[in-house]
């Protein structure tokens, strides 16, 4: 069972449980001892009692159907939040108030309980203050607010100060006040690492604000990996239009160069298309940062093409690299990449593909299996601008940056991490909304619900992925 987004939290620092899928490296962290009968004792140790205040652990004797667990936490008058975790760990919301460690005395009381524990609190890293960010333009990030990023900082702060991710793109305005620092490389043969884009507002400048803008310091927008630094590795000369060889280089550069998380903007949609040799040099490189767990993330593309229009939408086969392609265009289709699609809320207020029903002037998320890993808030997206201000962007690249971020802190919780790792948690956390059938692949997203055509896993969860 996916997280229901009905419950609030506000803790202070990141959780650390008996099962390794919630220990975060270089945490004190609580391994319960199991007593009689395989429950556990002695939770208080090496922790000073301090835990999460909202949220209990449970492992069961023994497997419970979806129906069976809903009816045990009614029955304990507690909530599930989180599918089942490595270990069989579930996590449940406890009613506000309550003391966690009675709630979880009082559930492994339960014949159909092997073990409750509360969750312990420790972070190497500063947490947010609980009260919103102090940015102008916050309260108008719907974005970051749906997908639970006040809650992520709260848990786990803005990441690790002494590692940056690396945008691959436009370039980026490094004289922005709220980027700080951007240090970077053309890889276009000209000179210069700043944002080329023409569009209003430029293209990297508003990627990298997305992702890691400073948070609270009263200016602009809050990124979501506020810590991070900024590397711009520039190998467009407009907005888009990389040469393959260029692009490869700029990966391999960042790998070399200990990026921790690549945020890749180049697709490629219109002809005429690169061969397929030279995609295949954007794979090896792809191929080389996921090997050395860089995780690389990409959009999916705002043509709003889907195979189940093929061959009609004019999208077809756009490479022949792999015959009868679905229409999610490459990078998006390689497995070593993070692939993310675009939501945004519809008239009901239910979270939907974006399609160009938006408002905008774009198609709309690219969508068909398979594909998409997760997909992020894509239109009226707030950001940081070329010259210095805000801007408002809509598609997938300001989608995309946002889940780079959220990767960058769970591998400051996670260093020893690898690629395929920081996918699971974002699969296994992601929030199946919307009207979609979520049975399509069942090699991606699992336990139930799987993988749905419009937007892969479901929604990121941003709180949820850093718990894990």
């Amino acid at each position: 069972m996916r997280r229901a987004r009905a419950w609030s939290v506000a803790v202070i620092l990141v959780v650390a449980s008996a099962s390794p899928t919630f220990a975060a490296t270089g945490t004190t962290t609580v391994e319960p001892t199991p007593g009689p009968a395989g429950r556990c004792v002695d939770l208080r140790r090496d922790v000073g009692g301090r835990y999460v205040d909202d949220a209990i652990l449970v492992k069961f004797a023994r497997t419970l159907s979806g129906d069976q667990a809903i009816a045990f936490a009614l029955e304990e008058g507690i909530t599930e939040v989180s599918r089942p975790a490595s270990g069989g760990w579930r996590r449940f919301a406890i009613r506000a108030g309550a003391d966690p460690i009675a709630v979880a005395n009082r559930v492994a009381a339960n014949a159909r309980v092997d073990c409750a524990v509360p969750l312990a609190l420790s972070s190497p890293f500063p947490a947010f203050p609980q009260t919103p960010p102090n940015d102008p333009k916050w309260p108008n990030q719907w974005g970051h607010q749906l997908v639970g990023m006040q809650v992520a900082w709260q848990i786990a702060g803005g990441g690790n100060s002494s590692h940056f991710i690396a945008f691959i793109d436009s370039g980026i305005d490094g004289t922005h006040p709220d980027l700080g620092s951007v240090h970077g490389k053309s890889f276009t043969g000209t000179s210069g690492w700043t944002d080329h884009c023409p569009l209003v507002g430029g293209h990297g400048t508003g990627v990298a604000g997305v992702a890691a803008a400073f948070a609270n310091n009263g200016k602009a927008i809050a990124g979501a990996a506020y810590n991070a630094g900024i590397r711009s590795y520039r190998v467009s000369e407009g907005c888009g239009d990389a040469d393959p060889q260029d692009a490869a280089d700029a990966i391999y550069w960042a790998v070399d160069h200990d990026a921790w998380v690549i945020n890749f903007e180049p697709i490629w949609t219109v002809p005429p298309p690169p061969t397929p040799q030279e995609m295949e040099v954007v794979h090896d490189a792809i191929k080389y940062a996921w090997n050395h767990n860089v995780p690389v993330v990409v959009p999916v593309g705002n043509n709003n093409f889907s195979r189940f229009d093929y061959p009609t939408s004019g999208c077809g086969n756009p490479f022949d690299l792999i015959p009868d392609d679905w229409c999610v265009v490459y990078p998006a289709l390689w497995p070593e990449v993070i692939t993310v699609g675009g939501t945004m809320k519809d008239a009901n207020g239910t979270t939907v593909r974006w399609t160009e029903g938006s408002g905008d002037s774009m198609g709309g998320s690219n969508y068909g299996l398979p594909g998409i890993d997760v997909s992020a808030p894509a239109n009226d997206i707030w950001t940081t601008a070329n010259g210095g201000g805000t801007v408002l962007q809509d598609g997938t690249s300001f989608a995309a940056p946002l889940v780079a971020g959220v990767v960058y802190i769970m591998k400051s919780l996670h260093p020893g991490w690898t690629s395929q790792q920081f996918k699971n948690a974002l699969w296994t956390t992601a929030d199946a909304l919307g009207p979609y059938n979520y049975n399509w692949n069942t090699n991606f997203c699992g336990p139930s619900p799987y993988q749905s055509a419009e937007l892969g896993c479901g929604l990121l969860d941003a709180d949820g992925a850093v718990l894990q």
